[in-house]
């Protein structure tokens, strides 16, 4: 260690840092984070993001109230270490990459800290940190399930979801309207009982299929003849989202859309349903009609998970191949 870092040491002791990003998002090209930040004797007094090119650049900032970090953390010095900051200049192609520099002090006592997965640090994001694998976590693990289904297995993308939720052990049957790794019987999820066991599975699970499904009232009543009473079933889709795997985009699902498919009359007792992932809706034009769409409540998925009660005597005799002729994209 020289001499100028012995000296700057001794005058600016190396002080611990705590931040918590709670918003992170981008939109038509500028990017947004919210946060708070503190050093622990001093608070941040300047703030540079990385650019495309490789620099470090100063970012003007707005500083809001933060009583409730001090009252956590017990440091009457961060009352205000709220940050709010609006980035568009020389942006990284690929936004999760970027980072942040929060800098305090002058002259020989500056100091600054490196801020680096801004997408995944602070608050749990996204259904696969917390929804999913806590659904599998409370329903499977240590429950003795010894029969589970899949309905869209395939795995796209590399996307293994049996081997990253199931415990080993358990009679696994993936059925998807295509082939592919993890597909185990290739079938549309409307003939469902036709292709696989009756009264079979304590656990039936979907993820991201049903906004897909041109009818899925009546996979509901299949899903219940594969089941077994008292199986679970979790399905997780959309709530509001782009269209996507066009033409084989067909609904949205609020929560309480669930109640019309999982009830007494299908077979089924709701446990639970959630809205998962909030976003805002921001019209491309803002007319009578749209204005305040941006100000309401929107979610990018929906799930519900349920209980078979009982079997049902419903039908919907429709043939969904008669009705489509498309091909689900590969």
């Amino acid at each position: 260690m020289n001499i100028a870092q012995k000296v700057k040491n001794k005058l600016a002791p190396k002080q611990g840092f705590k931040y918590n990003i709670e918003q992170f998002n981008e939109y038509n090209g500028v990017v947004f984070i919210g946060g708070w930040a503190y050093f622990e004797k001093s608070s941040f007094s300047k703030i540079l993001y990385s650019t495309k090119s490789g620099a470090w650049r100063s970012v003007s900032f707005e500083l809001r109230d933060s009583q409730d970090v001090a009252l956590a953390h017990k440091n009457d010095n961060v009352k205000r270490c709220r940050f709010f900051i609006k980035l568009f200049d020389d942006l990284p192609d690929d936004v999760l990459t970027m980072k942040l520099r929060f800098y305090t002090g002058t002259g020989l006592s500056v100091q600054f800290h490196e801020c680096s997965l801004l997408h995944i640090h602070g608050i749990e994001r996204g259904p696969y940190r917390n929804f999913v694998p806590n659904f599998f976590k409370d329903y499977v693990e240590g429950k003795d399930v010894k029969t589970a289904l899949e309905i869209g297995s395939r795995a796209r993308s590399g996307v293994n979801n049996r081997d990253s939720y199931l415990p080993s052990g358990i009679d696994f049957t993936g059925v998807d309207v295509l082939e592919g790794e993890c597909v185990d019987v290739v079938c549309d999820a409307h003939q469902l009982s036709d292709f696989v066991q009756h009264d079979k599975y304590e656990l039936v699970y979907s993820l991201n299929v049903f906004e897909h499904l041109l009818m899925p009232w009546k996979v509901v009543l299949e899903i219940n003849k594969v089941m077994k009473k008292g199986g679970i079933v979790m399905i997780f889709t959309h709530h509001a989202y782009p269209l996507h795997d066009l033409p084989w985009d067909y609904y949205r699902f609020s929560d309480n859309a669930w109640y019309s498919m999982f009830n007494k009359a299908t077979g089924f007792e709701i446990l639970k349903t959630e809205l998962i992932d909030p976003v805002s809706i921001v019209p491309k034009c803002v007319y009578e009609g749209s204005v305040g769409v941006k100000d309401g409540d929107a979610y990018i998925h929906s799930a519900v998970i349920a209980r078979k009660i009982s079997d049902t005597d419903l039908t919907w005799p429709v043939d969904s191949t008669k009705i489509i002729e498309t091909e689900y994209p590969h």
